[in-house]
């Protein structure tokens, strides 16, 4: 017997990365199993990307190059 689905549509998955191969190798990895991916360079995209369209999971690099107070990890 075959599984039932969680869900009616593929979880949405948005990759935030400023090296593009990163993003590439996650997105391809992600989209075998099914999830649907979107992609952002740099934090105001990440943000104007999920205010847009939630996703249900930001796969975030936390050292995204440039200086977006909004989503830099804090200073230890």
């Amino acid at each position: 017997m075959a599984p039932t689905p969680l869900r009616d549509r593929p979880l949405a998955v948005l990759i935030v990365h400023g090296a593009p191969e990163a993003r590439r190798e996650l997105r391809d990895c992600l989209r075998d199993g099914g999830v649907a991916c979107r992609e952002a360079a740099s934090g105001a995209e990440c943000l104007r990307l999920a205010q847009a369209d939630p996703p249900d999971l930001v796969i975030l690099d936390l050292y995204l190059p440039g200086k977006d107070q909004k989503l830099d990890p804090p200073d230890h």
